[in-house]
């Protein structure tokens, strides 16, 4: 799925929690290409409701830290560049 740097690096910068979401994310978005926030809810498997996925997958999204580290994660960093 992820190449391992990545693995690494979002792993030390997101918790547990925002890193298996993250995760899942990226497979679900594997197979839908074109999504809204609406259908990755609908597909999310987490057992809650739909508007609570929908809350939870906007969140994610939001979240400034999230938003952060995966900006922090660059294809720069992987060629080596300083």
């Amino acid at each position: 799925m992820l190449p391992k740097f990545y693995q690494n690096c979002f792993q030390n910068v997101l918790t547990p929690a925002q890193y298996k979401m993250l995760e899942i994310l990226l497979m679900l978005l594997q197979f839908h290409k074109t999504v809204t926030i609406e259908k990755l809810a609908t597909v999310f498997p987490q057992p809650i409701k739909f508007e609570s996925r929908r809350r939870s997958i906007q969140r994610f999204f939001t979240t400034t830290s999230v938003v952060d580290s995966i900006s922090v994660v660059s294809p720069a960093q992987t060629m080596g560049e300083k």
